[in-house]
């Protein structure tokens, strides 16, 4: 198993628990050369890819500081755009480059793996909401 995690801490923490079976790989997901770098590293390492699991994902507590004037509502931050990076286009980047590699092992799974916060029919109460909805609509693909 590779473990990707922005910092490799945790990852490597699991790999001295488990030994050769945990490849810690530190990986950004929202990058696309972080990804494709870490996917590679796993071929290497292993010799192939039979699953991927999309487990990414990050929260934020506002969706921006201060309020709109006479609307009371929140500005829509940077960090939202953030938060969108790793819920959602990860799973995107990290499909497309293991792909090809699932497809060579002849047989392998994808498990795109959501947050009820963008869980239908609830509303969008949160900014993970959306990106998550879309995992959502991306699992059923």
């Amino acid at each position: 198993m590779a473990a990707l995690d922005v910092n490799a801490v945790g990852p490597r923490a699991l790999a001295d628990d488990l030994g050769d079976a945990v490849l810690a790989v530190e990986c950004d997901v929202s990058k696309a050369e972080s990804v494709r770098g870490a996917v590679r590293s796993t071929v290497q390492h292993f010799g192939a890819v039979n699953v991927l699991s999309n487990n990414a994902g990050v929260s934020i507590r506002s969706p921006g500081s201060g309020t709109i004037p006479r609307t009371g509502r929140r500005p829509i931050s940077e960090a939202l755009f953030d938060l969108v990076s790793v819920n959602l286009k990860s799973q995107f980047l990290m499909s497309k480059y293991t792909i090809p590699h699932l497809l060579d092992a002849g047989g392998a799974a994808i498990a795109n793996v959501p947050s009820l916060a963008g869980a239908p029919p609830a509303p969008p109460t949160t900014p993970i909401a959306p990106p998550r909805a879309g995992c959502w609509a991306s699992a059923s693909l």
